[in-house]
């Protein structure tokens, strides 16, 4: 740190006092100055934040994984099998019927206002409606949202979902 900071102070052709180091004591000559031009941090900060996400990425994911596993385990989270399949069955439909289309995006138009109600996952305190899931999944971005081939997928996509909601009770 000595060095460095001394190395700042000093203008262009000066020469240092001796300076102390863990190898040894050393004299510095500063030749040139130049500036470096940074770009403003607003360039940088989305890429900053998707490098730390990825860095972390395996430990954010097994964190989620503990977590969920919790919640589940305190809040006896149940899934309803029979409004999984009837939402399964109606996505199907809708993919049926637009097959050969070049964009097949979801847009859940065989539920209707009583489907809503029906609860997907049950749990200790509340559960999270097939209105829920369906206005959720809408805002995900659709061509990047997942897909709902089955019901492990369905269970999967409410594990991403429905916990914001166990999390307001714990």
């Amino acid at each position: 740190p000595e060095i460095y900071n001394a190395i700042f102070k000093m203008k262009a052709g000066e020469i240092s006092h001796p300076l102390l180091a863990k190898d040894g004591y050393h004299l510095i000559k500063v030749d040139k100055i130049r500036k470096v031009h940074l770009p403003p941090y607003s360039d940088f900060r989305k890429k900053i934040r998707q490098s730390i996400f990825d860095k972390n990425r395996k430990q954010l994911y097994e964190t989620s994984q503990r977590l969920l596993q919790k919640f589940k385990k305190t809040y006896s989270v149940k899934y309803n099998d029979e409004n999984l399949d009837d939402l399964l069955s109606k996505v199907n439909k809708e993919k049926q019927e637009s097959k050969g289309k070049s964009v097949n995006i979801i847009k859940f138009k065989y539920v209707d206002s009583k489907d809503r109600d029906k609860p997907l996952v049950e749990y200790q305190g509340g559960e999270f409606t097939t209105g829920q899931f369906v206005d959720r999944f809408r805002k995900m971005n659709p061509f990047k949202s997942p897909s709902l081939n089955s019901k492990e997928q369905i269970e999967k996509n409410l594990e991403r979902l429905y916990p914001a909601d166990l999390v307001v009770l714990w």
